[in-house]
């Protein structure tokens, strides 16, 4: 007790009154970061002293005068300070200051003001990258295939990641002030943009799992950056419309033997499971054991026409078999399939029905791809779609020409998708169609006929085709799966509490529903046709109130 008042209370006071003073002081005289380091020593002298000379009891109470009059006093002038503040430091990388600035202000428990200063500077730095956009958007350079606008989210997140990890000890405060950053970035929309970030991010993932990107880059590398994109994919509100994307995508690249590597594909779906569950990868998992599986059908489809005598009239026939509800919803074509065609479907239809019970084959046209040997003066191996190969096996009859009604009488190929067809095949690089009129389009009334004089210096040649995917599918699918996800969570709700108030039926249907942002209008218009339905009704007395029917 003597110790206490007549010792320790007047050093507290003298203490205060000192450090009070020298704070004015400084901080009318110094930096920001001469200012912490000097408040640092202050704490680091007091520290030792009190250590060496006194009784260690009375190191709490001091150092806590310290850092009141030092930092708790002044932190609103510290952090906002133009010339020298928080923000001052971040725009200069000074990240041995900001890591002072965390360690002193993290004893007097002060660091909300600082983790606001840092999310309002990171939406800043990502409100930059967006206006390159819109300035990409204006002057029509933004395409899914331009990796500039993702390469510069991802190295954004990877700065501000890699400064919280190591300058703020990965503090639960700045987690989250980075995290309500980038919800703001990934979620905005660019003015007059055609693709959403859900689509820029797609695409990304595909240019890294798809044959042909960069040969030195390694295996480990891509790897990296699958995983810096699904930490930017965690933010997205739209995630079943990535889903579907990257469902698209990787359909591209198993059909058309484009993967890159198998571990790879699996590793993105294993980043993505842990993001989200199983439910929203088991689809991507099915597609690649649909493919990836063996080809136990193909080797026995060889036994079954061995043991029968028959012969398929097209070298190198395969067919794989995709399970209906793991891959994109593809339209199904009704179409005139040339007869050698014809012949190796119906022969593999006929094993596949005698091998399997209850089960219906229908062929996706529109998937296949085909090498197609062309004689011309020399021959060349084309690579082609199905439909491709379809429209250029119908001038092996010998007419010099045809128009373009008489391929879409004698194909029933829907005109748009024969325009497309017929524009890989005459209006590009490779012109193994000659077309009349000449021009870049493709018109009902123009002629082709079989290019005679066609030359290339390549043996092999690819012939791509635009998408024959009407614009905007994805997301008409994905409106509809939506509409579903809502019903699910709904009854699921409603079969649970029985019981319940539109409000608090419509956030908690807002809390269970993850992979998108729920919007209340819809919420309200499936519980409506749930009624009509005959799932819910309303309660007699109170119409703001449902009941769940058995």
């Amino acid at each position: 007790r003597v110790y206490t008042q007549d010792f320790e209370e007047e050093l507290l006071r003298a203490t205060q009154q000192h450090y009070k003073s020298l704070s004015q002081d400084l901080i009318s005289s110094c930096s920001t970061s001469q200012y912490l380091a000097h408040a640092a020593k202050c704490i680091a002298d007091e520290t030792n002293r009190v250590r060496s000379y006194m009784d260690l009891v009375s190191e709490g109470p001091l150092l806590k005068v310290c850092r009141t009059e030092l930092l708790l006093n002044h932190h609103t002038t510290l952090f906002n300070n133009i010339n020298s503040g928080c923000q001052f430091l971040l725009q200069n990388d000074r990240n041995e200051d900001l890591q002072r600035m965390y360690q002193l202000f993290h004893q007097v428990d002060c660091l909300e003001p600082m983790a606001s200063i840092v999310e309002r500077h990171i939406k800043s730095m990502g409100q930059l990258i967006l206006k390159k956009r819109e300035a990409a958007v204006r002057e029509k350079t933004d395409k899914a295939s331009d990796p500039t606008f993702v390469d510069a989210l991802l190295d954004l997140h990877s700065k501000y990641a890699q400064l919280i990890k190591e300058a703020f000890g990965s503090h639960s405060s700045f987690q989250k002030a980075m995290k309500s950053a980038f919800d703001v970035i990934i979620n905005k929309n660019v003015p007059k943009a055609t693709l959403t970030t859900a689509e820029m991010l797609g695409a990304y993932c595909d240019r890294l799992l798809k044959t042909g990107y960069g040969d030195t880059v390694s295996d480990e590398q891509i790897e990296s950056k699958l995983k810096d994109i699904v930490q930017l994919f965690s933010y997205l509100q739209d995630k079943d419309f990535f889903a579907e994307i990257h469902k698209n995508y990787l359909a591209k690249r198993l059909l058309n033997s484009r993967s890159k590597s198998d571990d790879l594909e699996k590793s993105m779906i294993g980043h993505l499971k842990i993001e989200c569950g199983s439910q929203f990868t088991q689809p991507l998992e099915g597609m690649l054991n649909d493919i990836n599986g063996g080809n136990p059908r193909g080797l026995a489809f060889k036994d079954y026409l061995a043991s029968r005598g028959l012969e398929i009239p097209i070298g190198g026939f395969e067919v794989s078999v995709l399970t209906t509800g793991f891959w994109p919803m593809y339209p199904m074509m009704k179409i005139n399939v040339p007869a050698e065609m014809q012949k190796c479907m119906d022969l593999y239809t006929d094993y596949y029905m005698s091998h399997t019970n209850n089960r219906t084959l229908n062929w996706a046209h529109r998937l296949g791809f085909a090498n197609v040997r062309a004689n011309f003066k020399k021959w060349y191996d084309l690579q082609v779609t199905t439909l491709q190969a379809m429209v250029m096996l119908q001038f092996n009859s010998g007419k010099p020409a045809y128009t373009f009604d008489e391929l879409v009488n004698e194909s029933l190929i829907e005109s748009e998708v024969m325009k497309k067809i017929l524009h890989s095949l005459s209006c590009v690089k490779h012109k193994i169609l000659l077309k009349e009129p000449k021009s870049k389009t493709v018109k009902p009334g123009d002629s082709f006929s079989f290019n005679t004089k066609f030359k290339s210096q390549q043996r092999k040649i690819r012939i791509p085709i635009a998408s024959l995917s009407e614009s905007g599918d994805d997301k008409k699918r994905v409106q509809q799966d939506r509409g579903v996800t809502v019903d699910a969570a709904v009854v699921r709700i409603m079969k649970s509490r029985k019981v319940l108030s539109h409000n608090d039926l419509v956030s908690e249907a807002m809390m269970q529903i993850t992979f998108f942002k729920a919007d209340p209008k819809l919420i309200k218009r499936r519980i409506n046709t749930l009624i009509d339905r005959e799932y819910l009704e309303r309660d007699p007395d109170n119409m703001k109130l449902y009941r769940y029917k058995a």
